[in-house]
C-alpha cells in the first residue's frame, strides 16, 4: 500500500511537470481542465496495472523474479520506548514545519485585515 502511495505521488509529480512544460501557457482551457482532472486518475491507475506488465527479466532470461522473505537482524527485545533515533528528528522537523506554516498563515491573515 505504501508503494502505491509513493508511486501515486511520483506519477502525479511527473504529470504535473509535463503539464508545466507543455500546457501551462496554452489557451486551450477546456483541454487543460480535462488534463488536470485526468492526472490523478492516471496516477492511481498506472501503479495498479504496472504489476501486470511483462517482467523484463523473465522475458530476457526465462527465469521469474521473486521477493525473498524479510529477515530481521536486530534483536527483537530492544526497548522501543527508549529509542531516540530518526523518529524524534522527524517529529522535530514536522513540528517546525507546522509552526512555520502557522506563522505564515497568521501573517497573511493579519495583512488581509
Amino acid at each position: 500500500m505504501i508503494s502505491l502511495f509513493i508511486n501515486f505521488i511520483l506519477f502525479s509529480g511527473l504529470f504535473y511537470f509535463a503539464y508545466i512544460l507543455l500546457f501551462r501557457n496554452k489557451s486551450f482551457f477546456n483541454a487543460n481542465r480535462w488534463l488536470l482532472l485526468c492526472v490523478p486518475l492516471l496516477s492511481l491507475l498506472i501503479p495498479w496495472i504496472a504489476p501486470y506488465f511483462n517482467d523484463p527479466i523473465y522475458s530476457a532470461t526465462g527465469y521469474t523474479t521473486q521477493l525473498l522473505p524479510e529477515v530481521n537482524i536486530l534483536d527483537t527485545k530492544i526497548n522501543q520506548a527508549n529509542y531516540q533515533g530518526p523518529v524524534s528528528l522527524l517529529t522535530i522537523a514536522y513540528t517546525m514545519g507546522i509552526i512555520l506554516s502557522s506563522i505564515l498563515f497568521v501573517k497573511g491573515l493579519v495583512s488581509i485585515l
